[in-house]
């Protein structure tokens, strides 16, 4: 485990000093400056406000983080200084990079502390120390974190961990990491079929009722600037702008549309707003085939939900079987995630890195 850890640091300590996706970064940074100036509910202002130009389409959670983490930064960087330091509007500071990717390589030891805890419950130490190692040393994982400075690490902790919380009948805790996961990555919606028939068929109304104390709650205490200023109507823009921002079939992501776009079958490819087949858009149609995918892995986890019910009401299970119904909610996590990358549009390359193939390491190590 000591290797493990070893060999995860000094990958990331050659990817952190370069400079990555400075876009992104920069986009980060100016939003979480936008936090600082005017506070969390102005993130969603219309740009004519003077302040930063362009619309933002993330949940607000993770500027939040980041504008907390970048006053003391500066603070820290004027006190070295003795000087003033001025104010940034784009990525000029290779402290303000430093303090993003930051938050994009704890979100990996939050990732591999989830999958140790799981794992190591069911599996014990070895397999524990196989997964972790299998997250912190994977190429895509380190270069989406440490080199490119995206937080797609934080959204699948939230994930692992909402399952494992649903698996481990803590109903609160399932509601509280929904909530934190949407509030950082609209992406965590995919997630939500899996978990909430889970919660139904497994907790009954008990499990409903606290995962929705648990999911409101947290809400409640991490949008606090939004209702207490009577803004949180607003934050809804967030989730509207997402679904909308790259109106293209696929945006240089190696999916399923690409590759029917690289077929000479007469696709267009461009907006995907045309019209495709029978009247349906390319939009549609990617819809309802992820529609149908997610359809099909709920009616296939119908049965383990139901065992895992089974269990909680006295009925005796062999420990062999309820080990296979938890690996398998984990590959129907899994499928789901795998599916929201290949099948709608507008989908980013990044999305499967870490939705799709964690859970998919935790069904192969749990089985």
């Amino acid at each position: 485990m000591k290797v493990v850890i070893l060999v995860a640091v000094l990958i990331r300590l050659v990817l952190i000093p370069l400079p990555g996706n400075t876009s992104d970064i920069a986009t980060f940074v100016r939003f979480a400056d936008q936090v600082l100036d005017h506070g969390p509910q102005s993130l969603y202002d219309p740009a004519d406000l003077g302040r930063v130009q362009g619309h933002f389409t993330y949940p607000p959670l993770f500027p939040m983080l980041l504008a907390g983490s970048l006053w003391i930064e500066r603070d820290i960087a004027q006190l070295l200084r003795g000087t003033s330091l001025e104010r940034v509007d784009a990525i000029s500071s290779e402290f303000d990079a430093l303090v993003v990717k930051t938050w994009a390589v704890l979100g990996d030891a939050f990732l591999a502390w989830v999958a140790w805890r799981e794992v190591h419950r069911s599996r014990g130490r070895r397999w524990a120390a196989v997964v972790v190692g299998a997250i912190l040393c994977s190429p895509a994982i380190a270069y989406g974190g440490a080199f490119w400075g995206q937080i797609d690490a934080m959204l699948a902790a939230c994930v692992v961990a909402a399952v494992t919380s649903m698996l481990n009948r803590q109903w609160m805790v399932v509601g509280a990491w929904m909530a934190v996961g949407m509030l950082l990555k609209p992406q965590m919606v995919v997630v939500m079929p899996v978990v909430g028939l889970g919660v139904m068929m497994i907790g009954r109304i008990e499990g409903v009722i606290r995962a929705g104390v648990g999911s409101v709650g947290a809400g409640a205490v991490l949008t606090a600037p939004f209702w207490i200023t009577g803004r949180l109507g607003v934050l809804g823009s967030a989730y509207l702008h997402a679904a909308g921002a790259y109106p293209a079939v696929t945006v240089n992501a190696d999916n399923a549309w690409t590759a029917l776009c690289a077929m000479p079958v007469g696709l267009t490819c461009g907006s995907d707003a045309e019209l495709v087949i029978s009247g349906l858009t390319y939009g549609q149609v990617g819809l309802v085939a992820l529609g149908g995918c997610v359809a099909f892995v709920l009616v296939r986890l119908v049965p383990e939900f139901r065992l895992l019910g089974r269990i909680d009401r006295g009925s005796s299970v062999h420990l062999v079987r309820e080990k296979r119904a938890r690996a398998a909610i984990f590959l129907g996590t899994s499928i789901s995630f795998l599916a929201f990358f290949m099948l709608p549009t507008q989908v980013h390359e990044r999305v499967t890195v870490h939705g799709g193939r964690v859970p998919g390491r935790f069904r192969c190590t749990l089985w």
